[in-house]
């Protein structure tokens, strides 16, 4: 099967049908998210055979004949080259290339702009000899990225794009490209996300004070929209529930709790947190929302949530696993970290309270480094690796000393030695802290409440605890290192990246 799309046909690898079919149902989420990208070829034709100091070679290589062959020959080779470098990928949607003809009197016609021409591209990947003055003029005529290949189209091409408040992007190589479009598909899914925002009493939670607050510029910068609903709706959402809502909520937890390697709950208390996972795709769907978060202080405050026997852990690591950024607390930092992460790995990441290790929370067996650092939420999913693996063993345990609270568990011990990737933005929103360590050990696998999760171990744990006083407390983590995947975000979307 050809990698390329063709023009207004569904294929495999034609986004619209995917996309405009999940955003009428709401879900328009990153995970459905696919790169449009218009590759085009350029190659300067000589209209007659002559010499100077810019051309020489054969008279025979010098007739307009010689250049139209040779033209057709590397339009071919960048085709195989696509089809060779983008052929597994199904988030990079290639739409078919066009070959433009750069005439050697250097004029940029209508006709040229109409051959690209497409509503529904995002991005230009342009290749060619003398290619450059076609790329800013596209560039600038369409204002979508340019992503432009090899000397010297790629930076020339780059960096007058760059000075004239454009983006450019440059590659060595055709397999130089892939990194950037995969950053610039994490931008598109970012600008598409849309966060459904639970409010008891003020809009940040009163245990998260390191909050970004600058909702506008978030809006305003890098297209992230908001909607805010009041808790007492929220909570009348899931209390109200009809009878066909009631069923879906009980057939969720026959299936989880078959799934489970261990469980620690009553088939009548899971349905209690299933009905909150049911309750909230409802206003998801409703709103047209593809990310959440809720104030658990404020809410759990009210007292209603110990009379209906619920909590939502469940349905935060429910909604990651779909492909929904899900955060504890209305914590903005974290949902946007969490944002990030998932558009960057592909995951459905764990969030956790996060602190360098005191030495009672060490377990005995547990060899201490020094640079141990503790993460710790009910909120772990199956698909921490990746949501294009199998879904990992899991347990379901309460929340509470009564019982009730459903929430999933994960046995770290056997990642022990693995990588992972520490994120979270600052209370601007302007900057973001990556830090690498590796899972030492779990921690609280059977304790109730938010205490099951693992220790780290860290370069430096005074350096680490010194720069999340800049950040805050809640931590984003995947697994794997991604901070230079996270610094080529920041450039493209304008945030910094700080790494311990």
């Amino acid at each position: 099967m050809s990698v390329f799309c063709l023009a207004r046909k569904a294929s495999l690898w034609d986004n619209a049908g995917v996309t405009k079919q999940a955003a009428s149902h709401g879900e328009e989420r990153m995970v459905f998210m696919k790169l449009n990208v218009k590759p085009v070829y350029v190659h300067l034709v000589h209209r007659s055979a002559y010499m100077g100091p810019c051309r020489g070679g054969t008279w025979e290589q010098l007739e307009r004949s010689y250049d139209e062959m040779m033209a057709a020959e590397n339009f071919a080779k960048m085709k195989e080259g696509l089809e060779k470098v983008y052929g597994g990928e199904k988030d990079i949607c290639l739409q078919e290339p066009v070959y433009l003809e750069f005439l050697d009197e250097f004029v940029v016609r209508e006709s040229h702009f109409e051959k690209v021409k497409d509503e529904d591209t995002d991005v230009f990947l342009l290749d060619g000899m003398m290619g450059q003055h076609l790329a800013v003029n596209i560039a600038k005529r369409y204002r979508k990225p340019m992503v432009t290949v090899g000397c010297c189209t790629s930076t020339d091409t780059t960096a007058c794009l760059r000075a004239a408040g454009f983006e450019g992007y440059g590659s060595i190589d055709l397999e130089g490209t892939k990194p950037i479009l995969k950053t610039l598909l994490a931008k598109k899914a970012i600008a598409n996300t849309r966060v459904l925002s639970i409010l008891k009493g003020d809009i940040c939670s009163k245990g998260v004070e390191s909050n970004i607050r600058d909702f506008d510029r978030l809006t305003n910068q890098w297209g992230i929209g908001f909607k805010f609903l009041n808790a007492e709706d929220f909570l009348q959402e899931i209390s109200g529930l009809d009878a066909q809502e009631l069923e879906r909520a009980g057939a969720l937890a026959d299936e989880l709790m078959a799934q489970a390697e261990d469980c620690s709950i009553s088939r009548e208390m899971l349905v209690n947190s299933t009905k909150v996972y049911v309750a909230t795709k409802k206003l998801l769907e409703r709103y047209e929302c593809n990310a959440f978060t809720l104030p658990c202080f404020e809410i759990c405050a009210t007292g209603r949530i110990n009379k209906e026997k619920y909590t939502w852990c469940l349905t935060h690591s429910l909604l990651k696993e779909e492909g929904i950024p899900s955060a504890c607390e209305s914590d903005y930092n974290a949902l946007l970290s969490m944002i990030v992460v998932m558009a960057v790995a592909g995951n459905a990441p764990h969030m956790a309270n996060t602190h360098p290790a005191l030495s009672y929370e060490i377990p005995q067996d547990v060899p201490n480094t020094g640079n141990l650092i503790k993460l710790y939420h009910a909120v772990p999913t199956r698909y921490m690796k990746g949501r294009d693996g199998q879904p990992a063993p899991f347990g379901l345990h309460c929340f509470t000393e009564d019982r009730w609270g459903a929430t999933m568990r994960y046995h770290y011990n056997q990642d022990i030695g693995q990588t992972v990737t520490m994120v979270r933005f600052n209370p601007q929103g302007t900057g973001l802290l990556a830090a690498r360590g590796t899972i030492t050990c779990e921690t609280g696998y059977n304790k109730i409440g938010c205490d099951t999760g693992l220790l780290v171990d860290v370069e430096n744990k005074r350096k680490f605890f010194k720069a999340q006083c800049n950040y805050g407390h809640h931590m984003t983590w995947a697994y794997g290192d991604i901070a230079e995947q996270l610094e080529d975000l920041g450039e493209t979307m304008g945030f910094s990246v700080e790494r311990v």
